[in-house]
């Protein structure tokens, strides 16, 4: 499990950001691991129209090789 709170920067300002996500990893074999992790990053962008909340989401998958 992962969590986080920040700022982040736009053209119009900086604004609070807050971070959450939850991963897992696996050992498929004594040298080769795999892991997946999912992110939702949100915060509030103010463009000239208004404000806007931005939610994005990421999903992130990696291997890794022991020697």
């Amino acid at each position: 499990a992962l969590g986080g709170y920040g700022s982040v920067d736009t053209v119009s300002g900086s604004s609070g950001s807050a971070l959450y996500g939850l991963g897992s990893g696996f050992w498929l074999s004594q040298h080769l691991s795999i892991r997946t992790e999912v992110r939702r990053m949100t915060y509030t962008a103010r463009p000239f129209t208004g404000d806007q909340d931005i939610q994005a989401t990421a999903l992130s998958m990696s291997l890794g090789y022991l020697l």
